[in-house]
C-alpha cells in the first residue's frame, strides 16, 4: 500500500496544532514540520506527535518554505496542512482509494473555510451553511470553499512555485500526471479570526508578498489577478483592482474569475453598466465555486440597472446552486415585491432576516420594501426594530422620521431620545430632539 506523509510549515502554531495534527494521527506514516521562527513551544508539540522537526529562517517566501519541508519527505504521497486546519473525519475511509490511482499526479480537495457569518463570501465562493460536520467549528454558521491541490505524489519534479499563493499544480500537469477532484475534505478556522490582530497582519503580510511575486513574474496572469482581489476584497482600493484584473485579462483572456472580480468591483464603486459587460465576460462556464457569486452578483446590477425580472432570474439561479443563502433570498423577495408580488416577497424576507438577524441590509430591505408599497406603518416597525436591534444616529432618525411622516410626532421624540441615551455626542441626533422636526421633507426624510 502507498505510504502517506504529512508536510507542514509552522510559526507559532500551538494554539491550533494538537487539533491538527490528532486529525491525522493514525492516518499518515510520517510528519515532517518546518519551523519558520515560533518563539511559542509549537516545536514541543509537534516532537510529542513523532513528528521531524527542522528549523529555518524566514523568507518571505511561502514556496521556499514549503519545498524545504517536502525535501524531508520520504512516502510515497503527501498531505499538506497549515496549523489552522484539520483533515475531516472521514478522510481514512477514501485515502486507500485514492492514493492507489495509477497516472494521478494529485488530487484539487475543498477547503472549508468557515466564517463567523452566515453569509458572504471569501474569494469568488458564497458561504454555505454550516452542517455541523467539525466539532471545533459548531459555532460558526457557515463556511465557503475552494478547491486546492493539497495531496499529492511525492516527486523531485513536483514542488511549489510562487512566494505567496504557491501551488504545485503546473508541476505535476508537466509530468503528465492527472489533477483530479476529490470529496475528502480539509476544514480551515483561519477566516473565523476575521478582523482579530493575527488576521489583520497575516493580510498585510499577503499583500507585500502578492506584490513581490508580480515583481517576480510579471507575466504571470494568475499573480496579476492575486493582488487585485487582495486590494479589492481586504483593502476596497477598487480602481487599482481594476488596473490588476485588466492585466491579467490581457495576459489570460480567458480567465474567468478576473471578469468576476472586475464586475465585482464595478458593482462595489456603482458602475452598473460595466459591471454588467465584466459579468457576462465571466460567462456561465465560470468555476463551479464562482458561479453562484456571479448570479448573486448578477442580480444586484440587474436590479440597480432596473430590469427587476432578470433579476429576479439570476437571484433564483444563485439559491439553486447554493441550495440556500438568506441575503439572496432576501434580494430576491424585495424584487417580488417590487415586481408586484408581496405576498412571497415579503415570506421570503422575513424567513431571511429570521434566519439572519444580525443583517443590517436584509432589515433595510424590508423597510424599503414596505415603505414601496405604501405599507409605512410596517416600514416604521422595521425600522424601529432595527434601530433598537443594531444601533446606528441614522437608524434613530430614519425610524423617528417614519414615525413623523405618520403624524406620530410623540413616539418620533421618544425614538431620538433613545437614540441621544446611546449615542451622546451625535449633533445630528441632538438637533433634530431639541427642535429641528423630523418630517417626511426634512433632512432625514422618509427613505424611498
Amino acid at each position: 500500500m502507498p505510504t502517506l506523509g504529512l508536510s507542514m510549515i509552522v510559526k507559532n502554531a500551538a494554539e491550533t496544532l494538537r487539533a491538527c495534527l490528532d486529525s491525522v494521527k493514525g492516518i499518515v506514516d510520517e510528519m515532517v514540520i518546518v519551523d519558520t521562527g515560533s518563539t511559542d513551544n509549537s516545536q514541543d508539540i509537534a516532537r510529542e506527535y513523532g513528528a521531524t522537526v527542522v528549523s529555518i529562517p524566514w523568507e518571505n517566501d511561502f514556496a521556499k518554505a514549503r519545498n524545504a519541508a517536502l525535501a524531508l519527505n520520504t512516502t510515497d504521497w503527501v498531505l499538506v496542512l497549515d496549523a489552522d486546519e484539520e483533515l475531516d473525519r472521514d478522510a481514512k475511509l477514501c485515502l486507500s482509494a485514492l492514493l492507489d490511482k495509477s497516472g494521478v499526479g494529485g488530487y484539487a480537495i475543498p477547503i472549508r473555510n468557515y466564517l463567523m457569518s452566515r453569509h458572504g463570501c471569501i474569494g469568488n465562493s458564497r458561504a454555505k451553511l454550516n452542517d455541523g460536520r467539525n466539532e471545533h467549528a459548531k459555532h460558526a454558521p457557515a463556511y465557503s470553499e475552494h478547491h486546492v491541490v493539497r495531496l499529492f505524489r511525492r516527486h523531485a519534479e513536483i514542488f511549489y512555485a510562487g512566494c505567496v499563493h504557491e501551488l504545485v499544480t503546473p508541476r505535476i500537469s508537466a509530468l503528465g500526471l492527472q489533477l483530479l477532484k476529490t470529496d475528502l475534505c480539509i476544514h480551515h478556522f483561519g477566516f473565523m479570526l476575521m478582523g482579530d490582530e493575527r488576521f489583520v497582519k497575516k493580510v498585510e503580510l499577503y499583500l507585500e508578498l502578492v506584490r513581490e511575486k508580480v515583481r517576480q513574474e510579471p507575466a504571470n496572469p494568475v499573480a496579476w489577478f492575486d493582488l487585485g482581489s487582495h486590494l479589492s476584497t481586504y483593502y476596497h482600493k477598487y480602481e487599482e483592482a481594476l488596473r490588476c484584473f485588466d492585466r491579467a485579462i490581457e495576459l489570460e483572456p480567458q480567465l474567468k474569475i478576473a471578469w468576476l472580480q472586475k464586475g465585482i468591483a464595478y458593482l462595489r464603486m456603482q458602475r452598473d453598466a460595466e459591471a454588467l459587460f465584466a459579468l457576462e465576460q465571466a460567462g456561465g462556464d465560470a468555476e463551479q465555486e464562482s458561479s453562484a457569486e456571479r448570479e448573486h452578483c448578477l442580480g444586484d446590477v440587474l436590479h440597480n440597472l432596473g430590469r427587476l425580472d432578470d433579476a429576479s432570474r439570476a437571484y433564483q439561479r444563485c439559491l439553486r446552486l447554493l441550495g440556500d443563502d438568506p441575503v439572496v433570498a432576501g434580494k430576491l423577495g424585495y424584487t417580488e415585491v417590487r415586481l408586484g408580488r408581496s405576498q412571497s416577497g415579503f415570506s421570503r424576507m422575513l424567513n431571511s432576516i429570521a434566519a439572519c438577524p444580525r443583517n443590517a441590509e436584509l432589515h433595510e430591505l424590508l423597510i424599503k420594501a414596505y415603505l414601496a408599497v405604501d405599507l409605512t406603518a410596517d416600514a416604521a416597525t422595521a425600522a424601529e426594530q432595527l434601530a433598537d436591534s443594531i444601533p446606528t444616529p441614522k437608524r434613530f432618525l430614519r425610524a423617528a422620521a417614519i414615525r413623523a411622516h405618520l403624524n406620530a410626532s410623540g413616539e418620533a421624540q421618544q425614538l431620538m431620545k433613545r437614540g441621544l441615551d446611546l449615542f451622546p455626542d451625535s449633533q445630528e441626533l441632538r438637533n433634530a430632539y431639541n427642535g429641528t422636526a423630523v418630517t417626511s421633507g426634512g433632512s432625514v426624510g422618509v427613505p424611498a
